[in-house]
């Protein structure tokens, strides 16, 4: 894999009206964000489930981040509501749209504009721990209901007891919003947003550079070459490993 990597301007940078910097800058935080969160959600669920401490440890990663991916797909969408339709940037920047990012656009807008699991989830689960959502949740099968401890490392313990709960309450919501919604269907739905949003976000990040001339010229652009990169599908982040030496007070 070749990278290109270029220099902005800061002198440039500097002279953007401060929407359009908030804009510029924000959108760039919010790409790397999701573009990180949904590669954790995969290699999470990649986890071989060779036995059932492995799947249950898998659960819990998949469940957290897609907690949190949700929640910032969410916040990322608000956030160019705001900043980007209600401005004048979107009459600047809405005509250099290529037929990819109008096509995101268009299935972000019939996405958002009707009830959905993104924001449900943002609003229940994702940013603060609720009382109301937890009481009275009760399963009824005890398969799942495990504690796993190795108190030499914490962390390789697991309440996994709490997240069977979890698991529970996120699949009674999606039945909500469709019978038939399953969390690997909300799975899906997810990264195909993500694929929307970072479209959007990506052509527009170009444009803005384009158009206010941000690239630094007198500066070399830089051919980066990464070698022997691991395929994605071979890549997976379990939750039990060797903790060993995690807190090793010589760890620099």
């Amino acid at each position: 894999m070749i990278l290109s990597r270029f220099t902005l301007d800061k002198d440039k940078l500097d002279t953007l009206p401060e929407n359009e910097y908030v804009l510029f800058h924000t959108l760039g935080h919010i790409f790397d964000e999701i573009n990180g969160i949904q590669k954790m959600l995969y290699w999470a669920s990649n986890e071989p489930k060779t036995d059932e401490a492995q799947k249950h440890g898998s659960n819990t990663l998949v469940i957290m981040l897609i907690q949190i991916l949700a929640g910032k797909l969410n916040e990322a969408w608000e956030f160019f509501k705001k900043n980007y339709f209600r401005s004048e940037l979107s009459r600047i920047y809405d005509s250099k749209l290529n037929n990819d990012a109008k096509e995101a656009l268009y299935s972000l807008k019939r996405y958002y504009g009707k009830t959905n699991a993104i924001k449900t989830i943002r609003d229940k689960f994702a940013f603060h721990y609720s009382k109301d959502e937890i009481s009275n949740q009760y399963i009824d099968e005890t398969n799942n209901l495990l504690i796993y401890i190795y108190n030499i490392h914490y962390s390789n313990n697991l309440f996994f007891f709490s997240e069977s709960i979890q698991i529970h309450i996120l699949e009674k919501l999606l039945i909500t919003i469709d019978e038939k919604y399953t969390i690997e269907k909300l799975i899906n739905d997810l990264f195909k947003i993500v694929k929307w949003q970072e479209t959007l976000i990506d052509l527009l990040m170009c444009e803005i550079i384009q158009n206010n001339k941000l690239v630094l010229h007198t500066a070399k652009v830089d051919k980066i070459e990464l070698k022997n990169l691991q395929n994605h599908k071979d890549f997976m982040i379990p939750w039990f490993t060797d903790t060993s030496s995690m807190f090793d007070d010589n760890r620099k």
